[in-house]
């Protein structure tokens, strides 16, 4: 009889607790604020350039963050399995 063997499936998701669509409206919201704040900041400064590449910065933390609260998860399942000998009856 053949040996057992092992089947692993693996699967993508988002677990967060905030869904996909809520975590968008919230970055683009802040990402929003953000860049109001750098246009209003580089009126203010010497070096209006520094305020963009800021703003950049920001923006980069801010993809970060929106990441880890989306909490990209790698589900793994490992599914044994094993040979089934059966037999089937057939009228001759």
């Amino acid at each position: 009889m053949p040996e057992a063997w092992t089947e692993t499936l693996q699967q993508f998701s988002w677990e967060g607790r905030l869904g996909l669509t809520q975590l968008g409206m919230l970055g683009g919201l802040v990402a929003l604020i953000l860049v109001f704040f750098a246009w209003r900041e580089s009126k203010l400064i010497m070096r209006p350039k520094a305020a963009w590449i800021l703003l950049a910065l920001r923006l980069v933390a801010l993809l970060i963050v929106l990441w880890a609260l989306a909490e990209p998860t790698d589900k793994r399942r490992i599914v044994p399995s094993r040979w089934v000998s059966f037999s089937i009856p057939v009228p001759a």
